[in-house]
């Protein structure tokens, strides 16, 4: 369900309950893909049509797509039946007032409970595409157009239409567009002042600790989802991070932003061919990343550094551009003081994937390096 009940004598903690709601969700949502295997729309429809005549009936199914999943226009159908654009929209009306008034047979009293749970389970309004691909994820354009007119058929269900602001979607009657509206203001204002994307376990949590929801429920994870995936502001990406949909790591643009996206998630560096295959791994549309196009992207982004052979960091976590003489030089700038041969090992160790000749070979530039009596090096006088 949407929420669960929190009694005032209830001993257990907010969590305890949440968690409690959480499982309760997950034997619904089992007892309903039982319940969905047996739901067959069309047919719930067609026999519910029977109470009209053939001139309805006919006009319903072109208009609603519900022959072959193709909607016609009322132009398109009064040619075929020798009508009036406004008359087909009218006998349209008057045979859906009519099947209103019809009472509902039990099988169709079931399919229309069965859409009604799901909604309440879902924040008790989904956007229109989660619901049908929840409802009938095998279906098709027939199957589909047959759910969405079972859902203008019930009085239970409210269409909202697609808007700047939200996306094409429905709700159950009861729900309650004032909280909803607050839902998402404090989602905004919770991601705006993180200025990162938030892991949805922690934006719900965060959500739940704010007083923009009711006192004596308790929404459940899905039940927010369902509630902020219905507004345009926000979206999800592949790491299940929620933020506003202009970030790029939401949505990013290019190979580039992906490359960082995905080489940061996986927390250490890699070999351009690892990093192309955490790409295309994400699936963040439905273009394929190649080797070659990452590779070349990743020399000339300044955000990642090479660190070995083919091998890429984020300068974000502390590497520097340049050889292993640079980053010696860089090292010795730092330090301020004459550092032992291993010292500088360890060191450019931490910035490059180099094998030790690689580095005592570096150190070998008397242009750059001085060794001392001590056997320790510096910068030299005309580095």
């Amino acid at each position: 369900m949407l929420y669960c009940e929190k009694s005032k004598t209830m001993s257990m903690t907010e969590n305890e309950i949440l968690e409690n709601a959480n499982i309760l969700q997950r034997v619904m949502g089992s007892q309903q893909k039982t319940a969905l295997r047996d739901f067959d729309p069309q047919q719930l429809v067609l026999e519910h049509l029977k109470v009209l005549g053939d001139r309805e009936i006919q006009i319903l199914l072109s208009r609603h797509g519900l022959n072959d999943g193709q909607e016609q226009t009322l132009e398109f159908i009064g040619k075929r039946l020798n009508l009036t654009r406004e008359r087909v929209r009218q006998i349209e009306k008057d045979s859906f007032k009519k099947l209103k008034k019809n009472p509902f047979s039990e099988g169709l009293g079931k399919g229309i409970d069965l859409i009604f749970q799901i909604l309440e389970g879902h924040g008790s309004i989904m956007r229109e595409t989660d619901l049908l691909n929840v409802t009938v994820p095998q279906g098709n354009d027939v199957t589909r157009h047959s759910i969405l007119f079972l859902l203008n058929l019930s009085p239970s269900f409210i269409p909202h239409k697609e808007s700047h602001e939200i996306y094409r979607s429905w709700s159950l009657a009861a729900f309650d567009r004032e909280n909803f509206g607050k839902i998402i203001v404090s989602t905004r204002e919770l991601i705006e002042a993180a200025k990162k994307p938030l892991p949805a376990n922690r934006l719900f949590g965060l959500l739940r600790s704010k007083n923009v929801l009711p006192t004596d429920r308790l929404f459940t994870d899905e039940s927010l989802e369902s509630i902020i995936e219905v507004s345009k502001s926000f979206d999800k990406n592949p790491f299940n991070e929620w933020g506003l949909g202009t970030w790029l790591e939401i949505h990013p643009k290019d190979v580039g932003d992906k490359a960082f996206l995905v080489l940061e998630h996986h927390g250490k560096p890699e070999h351009y061919s690892k990093i192309t295959e955490l790409i295309n791994k994400q699936k963040f549309d439905d273009r394929t990343a190649h080797m070659e196009t990452v590779h070349n992207e990743l020399i000339r982004d300044g955000r990642f550094v090479l660190i070995g052979r083919g091998i890429y960091a984020l300068k974000k976590w502390g590497y520097e551009k340049g050889t292993v003489g640079d980053v010696i030089e860089s090292i010795l700038k730092k330090s301020q003081r004459p550092l032992a041969r291993e010292e500088i090992i360890t060191e450019v160790l931490k910035q490059r994937i180099a094998k030790k000749n690689t580095i005592i070979v570096g150190l070998a530039d008397k242009k750059r390096f001085q060794k001392t009596q001590e056997n320790k090096y510096l910068l030299s006088h005309n580095a």
